[in-house]
Parts: C-alpha cells; sequence; structure tokens
C-alpha cells in the first residue's frame, strides 16, 4: 500500500491469509472516494447476506480464528461486487 501511494510499482507476499484480505481491500480505487464511509457501511450490511460455507483448514485456523475468517471472506465476497465509482 506505501509503494502504491508514492507511485512505486511493487510486489508483497503475506503469510497470515486474514492480513492477505485486508490488504486487498485497502485498494487506492477507494481511498479517492469521499463517500467511503457510507460505502463502508453498506458493503458491511451487504455482506451479512453472503454465506461462507468453506471449510477452514488448520493452517488458516491457527492464524484467525474461523469465524472471522468467515467474516472476511463474506466482506471479500461483497467487494468483488461493489461497483466502482
Amino acid at each position: 500500500m506505501v509503494a502504491q501511494q508514492r507511485g512505486c510499482l511493487a510486489v508483497g507476499n503475506e503469510l497470515n491469509p486474514a492480513m492477505a484480505i485486508m490488504a486487498r481491500a485497502k485498494d487506492q480505487t477507494l481511498s479517492n472516494r469521499a463517500d467511503l464511509e457510507d460505502l463502508a457501511r453498506e458493503v458491511v450490511r451487504r455482506a451479512r447476506r453472503h454465506s461462507f460455507d468453506g471449510k477452514v483448514n488448520k493452517h488458516v485456523a491457527s492464524w484467525i480464528p474461523p469465524t472471522a475468517f468467515a467474516d472476511l471472506k463474506r466482506l471479500q465476497a461483497e467487494l468483488c461486487v461493489t461497483p466502482e465509482p
């Protein structure tokens, strides 16, 4: 994210699967939106409608509780369908 903000191209690796999901959510295209707070509330509201039926393997569960991982996956699913400005 910092490299992107400074105009540099960069590749990063994240071992923690939860943090990888969160890093994808910190996209520059959203950070310039004036209505970001309203958009965030709408994404959370709509994410509650998604279900996560996937199994959390033991390696992921060692990083983050399965319920929190499921919440992040629901948010990720909604972010993938939220239109850009």
